[in-house]
């Protein structure tokens, strides 16, 4: 199943967030997503530096993103003089408008060098609707909804999808929430905390 709101890169980087990264992880797909997606995924190191402290602390995997960085999947990227400006005041700014380090991070090189941001925290996607309106920004379940993610899988489609959601607590955004609990089916939407028991339950009726 392909999904609708997930652009044409057309040559742009996609960068991703420290929860995405530990998302994908979670799915035990990560490189057939990423290469059937994008074929490089970005992050900026400050989201790196996040998935390794998470691990520290019991959760995400720093072993299986360096393995992506090895293949030659995943691009590690700086922060610079560049997207120096944007990255401080989405950290030192009004409450409405900061984010965590990564997320800064990411929204900052993504605006900085016309790439895509993926990313999951509503916060900073409503950031970038208000004030980067030319930065595209997609989430995990975007990715993993890409119609070329879904023919690479094939029938590990819905396991990526339920691990992701079951292992990380994947956010679904609201209008994709009935989409994934149609592939996931009843049962295993209802193993899924993150997925809203209201929907699991009309779509069950």
């Amino acid at each position: 199943m392909s999904c609708s709101s997930f652009p044409d890169p057309a040559g742009r980087l996609l960068v991703a967030d420290a929860s995405v990264l530990i998302n994908l992880d979670a799915s035990g797909f990560a490189e057939a997503i990423i290469t059937a997606s994008c074929g490089v995924l970005h992050a900026t190191r400050n989201a790196v530096d996040e998935v390794i402290e998470g691990e520290r602390r019991g959760y995400g995997n720093a072993g299986a993103m360096q393995a992506l960085e090895e293949r030659g999947l995943l691009r590690v990227v700086d922060i610079g003089d560049r997207e120096e400006p944007i990255y401080r005041a989405l950290l030192e700014g009004s409450a409405a408008r900061t984010l965590d380090d990564g997320e800064a991070a990411t929204v900052a090189y993504a605006v900085e060098n016309r790439a895509i941001a993926l990313i999951d925290e509503k916060k900073a996607q409503r950031i970038c609707e208000e004030h980067y309106r030319d930065t595209p920004v997609v989430t995990t379940t975007d990715v993993m909804l890409h119609k070329g993610v879904a023919t690479a899988l094939g029938d590990r489609h819905v396991t990526a999808l339920h691990a992701a959601l079951v292992h990380a607590r994947m956010h679904v955004p609201p209008h994709l929430v009935e989409t994934i609990v149609t592939l996931l089916g009843n049962q295993r939407s209802l193993e899924c905390p993150s997925l809203p028991r209201r929907i699991i339950a009309r779509a069950a009726q």
